[in-house]
């Protein structure tokens, strides 16, 4: 009796799950072109010690520069699905930035903080030269300790991933004499409607 009770009363599940988002661009030929045009309008650099070209790192007389309005009416149609999906509210592009990655460049590990959602848009990528975006469970495998990574299958040029701002991502070193191209940016909720249901 007490074994048929154990069958009923026990189970494994997962308690936590993190979503993940991927979809390619609408009318991408269009939307890619005005990012590029972005792209050539902006300081981009690498300051020592990273190993990524980027306008990320903005010095004090570039840190006004902030083209998250130009990317949202660009991707709006794009974008607004993504805050479907999620089924999140009154959320803004808080901050953007485009990184390019030369022969043997690569972003270590690292994420964007623990509030809102993060987003790759990749602006020139080629799978047969470059990897994606890949990403680092915080839970590891219990089995054995190791670290267990995630690397979205089926990414190309035009291709949107979103997530959760908190998880960690990286990027492999580009082998490659072509360029990797992305666009980066964070979402969040509106600090003004913050506290409003």
């Amino acid at each position: 009796m007490l074994s048929v009770y154990w069958k009923i009363m026990s189970k494994v599940e997962a308690i936590f799950s993190d979503p993940f988002y991927h979809a390619k661009i609408f009318k991408w030929e269009e939307k890619k072109n005005k990012i590029l045009e972005i792209k050539n309008t902006t300081k981009l650099w690498c300051p020592p010690r990273e190993s990524i070209v980027s306008d990320y790192f903005r010095g004090k007389e570039d840190v006004h520069i902030n083209y998250s309005n130009k990317i949202y009416e660009i991707l709006k149609e794009d974008i607004d699905l993504v805050y479907r999906k999620f089924n999140v509210k009154d959320y803004y592009i808080r901050n953007s930035w485009i990184e390019v990655a030369h022969k043997n460049m690569y972003h270590g590990p690292h994420n964007h903080g623990a509030l809102g959602l993060s987003a790759v848009c990749f602006v020139k990528y080629n799978p047969r030269y470059h990897t994606p975006t890949e990403f680092i469970s915080s839970k590891g495998d219990f089995n054995l300790g190791n670290s267990l990574t995630y690397v979205p299958k089926g990414v190309t040029e035009g291709s949107l991933i979103v997530f959760p701002s908190r998880l960690n991502h990286f990027t492999l070193p580009n082998g490659s004499d072509v360029e990797r191209i992305i666009l980066s940016f964070n979402m969040s909720k509106n600090p003004h409607k913050l506290y409003v249901q």
